[in-house]
């Protein structure tokens, strides 16, 4: 029998955190050197220690989620794909998916046909345009459906 904490363990029965660290500071060191060798100016030192920092929990979260056995973490679905909020998601992001097609399609054809209107554009500019409205619209039909179905 496995026992259950709030954290969980690994599947050998130990703590999963010297584990889930030692991820956390390889993603840090290696993402903080990524960016201090590709840096330009005389800032990269300082560019590298910043993201490093700032990479350093989220590193730590994908160690833990490595390591640790979900059957050991207590109060953890058992089929977490199963559940009813897997589904909202997944029907929120087909609808998006729909969504995202209409909208690239017509901003195509009105930037062609406007030229005036794609003259400060940037490819940057247009991918986080439809990755804010991606965003906005999946966390917008999950809660509909949310609010429809509960």
């Amino acid at each position: 029998m496995t026992t259950q904490s709030t954290w969980g363990t690994t599947r050998s029965g130990r703590s999963p955190w010297p584990g889930a660290i030692g991820i956390g500071v390889a993603v840090a060191v290696v993402l903080g050197l990524a960016a201090w060798a590709f840096a330009s100016g005389t800032n990269g030192v300082v560019y590298g220690i910043v993201l490093a920092a700032a990479s350093f929990m989220p590193g730590l979260a994908l160690g833990w989620i490595l390591v640790v056995d979900r059957r050991t973490v207590k109060g953890a679905v058992r089929n977490p794909e199963e559940s009813i909020e897997a589904q909202w998601y997944d029907r929120a992001t087909r609808g998006t998916f729909h969504d995202l097609l209409v909208v690239m399609g017509l901003t195509a054809m009105a930037l062609s046909v406007v030229p005036q209107w794609r003259d400060g554009l940037t490819a940057s500019d247009a991918l986080v345009a439809c990755m804010v409205f991606a965003a906005a619209d999946v966390s917008a039909r999950y809660l509909l459906t949310k609010r429809r179905e509960s």
